[in-house]
């Protein structure tokens, strides 16, 4: 036998373990010198989505389905008078219910996860797109699935666009439901390929609507009809006329009275006909519930039929994802990301539950958007005195409460839209080092939205 000395060994295999590299060569061997930031955008709640996805017999449905909303409301109208007038609710509640089923049909899916009517979305490249001119890429998912599946396509999108692109690192945007998704990947997959990620207006503390949807708290208010439409109006005269009239009227002075009725005889057959088999089983629904709302919200999803596989996949995101967000963000913060999390307030949210006065961006819950920031009722009194270091200039926001505050921006009278705040995301994408809200004068803790963008809260 020849006997090969160990140096003469370890030469060899050096000498194979380089040839070998040299022969495979990773989606990194492309590089791009261009010094441009290759950003991908993972948008919200909404996006178009398809039957047939990925053939030829694509074609785009409807979120909702408005052909038969006309027909189903007269339909309402028409029961609700027969209710009236024989005391009897069983036409009313079913004439609702179906006019739900046809408004929501796309949104129905199966037992195990998947869509119950073939609707999907796939992603897809332009491999000849000059990214050092447009270096936003807009990641395409079916914003109805849950986001540990979505992240799982994000990292496909990720590596592809990696191998496309040149570059070995990417700066990661999740906008409302696309926060969930960011952070899911984030958690699961790593910084590894992250320079920078920012959660915008985010979902991913949950949503206080859904919660409440959930866990059956679902009212509505005089005063939060008004607010709301007087806060939506922005200078229009005839809805402040509107808001004004309904409040002063004395019109909807008869909704508390009729919680009881609703209660008792609306709400069980919308849940158990409609919002329960369709809205609460499509799976991004239950990664909306807030972490403090899942566990009543877990009996509820618990006792629909065929959801075992469901409470599989919403545990494991608010348990791992959600509950650890902080500990996750924090990791990738020691990784050298620049991580940052952006929130409006100072807008009237949608009033249909029973925590009515929240600060909100007119859709999502600003205290959720900031990772549980303290804010002053919406139209109300500011907060208690607090450290100067996190408080907000006009009394309405204290950010030490939040999980990650000196790495989390308010944006005032900012809705759900982020139009105004992308200079801020740009300030942080193309900073030099980790940013924090001290960092820049220009975009301190506080901001303000201003015909031009936005400036300093002051």
């Amino acid at each position: 036998m020849m006997y090969i000395g160990r140096k003469r060994l370890f030469s060899l295999v050096l000498a194979a373990v380089l040839a070998f590299g040299c022969l495979y060569i990773p989606a990194e061997a492309k590089t791009c010198g261009c010094g441009e930031v290759v950003r991908v955008w993972v948008d919200g709640f909404g996006n178009a989505v398809f039957q047939n996805p990925g053939t030829q017999e694509e074609t785009r449905v409807p979120n909702q389905d408005t052909s038969q909303l006309f027909p189903d409301i007269f339909n309402i109208l028409g029961a609700g008078l027969e209710s009236l007038l024989t005391w009897t609710t069983g036409k009313f509640t079913d004439a609702v219910t179906q006019m739900l089923k046809n408004l929501l049909w796309t949104w129905e899916f199966n037992d195990d996860g998947t869509s119950a009517n073939n609707i999907g979305r796939t992603w897809h490249i332009d491999e000849e797109r000059n990214h050092t001119e447009s270096p936003q890429y807009d990641f395409s998912y079916d914003y109805r699935i849950d986001p540990i599946t979505a992240a799982g396509q994000l990292n496909d999108f990720i590596e592809k666009l990696c191998q496309v692109t040149g570059h070995r690192k990417i700066a990661l945007i999740g906008h409302s439901e696309g926060s969930c998704v960011a952070l899911s990947y984030l958690a699961i997959y790593g910084s590894s390929r992250l320079e920078t990620i920012i959660l915008v207006n985010g979902a991913w503390q949950g949503v206080t609507l859904v919660g409440q949807l959930f866990t059956k708290k679902v009212t509505l208010v005089p005063e939060a009809i008004t607010n709301f439409i007087a806060d939506v109006q922005d200078g229009n005269e005839t809805l402040q006329w509107v808001a004004d009239m309904l409040l002063g009227s004395g019109i909807l002075d008869i909704l508390p009275a009729l919680d009881s009725w609703w209660e008792s005889e609306i709400l069980p057959p919308m849940y158990s006909k409609a919002l329960g088999p369709i809205a609460l089983k499509m799976p991004v629904m239950q990664s909306f519930v807030p972490i403090e709302d899942w566990p009543e919200a877990r009996k509820v999803l618990k006792a629909l039929p065929g959801t075992k596989a469901l409470l599989k996949l919403a545990d494991r995101y608010h348990n791992d994802i959600q509950a650890k967000a902080g500990s996750i963000l924090k990791k990738a913060l020691r990784n050298g990301v620049k991580v940052a999390i952006t929130a409006s307030y100072n807008h009237a949210p949608i009033p249909v539950t029973a925590d009515w006065d929240y600060q909100s961006d007119g859709f999502l819950s600003s205290k959720h958007e900031s990772g549980y920031a303290g804010f002053a009722r919406y139209k109300g009194n500011e907060l208690p005195p607090s450290p100067a270091k996190y408080r907000s200039p006009d009394g309405m926001v204290d950010a030490s409460t939040c999980l990650l505050p000196e790495y989390t921006w308010f944006v005032k009278n900012q809705r759900h839209d982020s139009s105004p705040s992308r200079a801020l995301r740009e300030f942080i994408i193309t900073s030099k080092t980790i940013p924090t809200v001290r960092t820049s004068k220009d975009f301190p803790q506080y901001l303000i939205v201003t015909e031009s963008g936005v400036e300093p809260l002051k």
